[in-house]
């Protein structure tokens, strides 16, 4: 009987150790399907995420280029704008110019005009003045040289009258001196 027990206990033994190897196998089994269906769902979310990356990519890659299509646009526009604004103010410009180029022009022959006749009318007026001052002039020569002739001798016998004078002084200083030595030597 305890044989039958040793058996029916190595009967159960085997029968909860095969059913346990069949679990073990099972949850084996299961553990590979889940590390497979992670691995699986891992490279789905990676190529999701690549897909989405690339599309959010060309996405800005193509709003960018919008952006910058737009801004060229913008600024072709802007250009053309600026460089119409320049050529009318160029045109502008050079209409104004030539307009004060000719007034500038007229006004000059005006004046060089008005002025030529001033100076003509001026060149007569001081030419009688001019007559009129060498006219002047030459009785004032003429005068003068009267004066200076009469002043002239006057001057000359001045200066022969104080050299004379001098000459005097100088005599009687010598003398002086002369004296004044012989008494020293006497």
């Amino acid at each position: 009987k305890q044989l039958d027990q040793m058996i029916e206990y190595e009967d159960k033994i085997e029968k909860l150790s095969q059913g346990y190897e069949k679990k073990i196998q099972s949850l084996e089994l299961q553990n590979k399907m889940l590390v497979q269906n992670s691995h699986d769902a891992i490279r789905e979310n990676h190529r999701a995420s690549t897909n989405e990356i690339e599309r959010q990519r060309k996405a800005f890659q193509d709003f960018a280029a919008a952006k910058v299509a737009a801004e060229r646009s913008l600024s072709k526009e802007k250009e053309n704008s600026l460089n119409n604004k320049i050529q009318n103010l160029e045109k502008n410009f050079t209409s104004k110019m030539n307009e004060q180029t000719l007034m500038g022009r007229k006004r000059l022959k005006d004046v060089t005009f008005e002025m030529d006749q001033k100076a003509k009318n001026e060149a007569a007026r001081y030419q009688d003045i001019i007559a009129q001052n060498q006219k002047y002039m030459a009785r004032e020569v003429q005068r003068l040289k009267i004066a200076s002739d009469t002043d002239r001798q006057r001057l000359v016998t001045q200066y022969e009258d104080r050299i004379q004078q001098l000459q005097k002084i100088y005599k009687q200083k010598t003398d002086e001196l002369k004296n004044y030595s012989d008494i020293n030597k006497a």
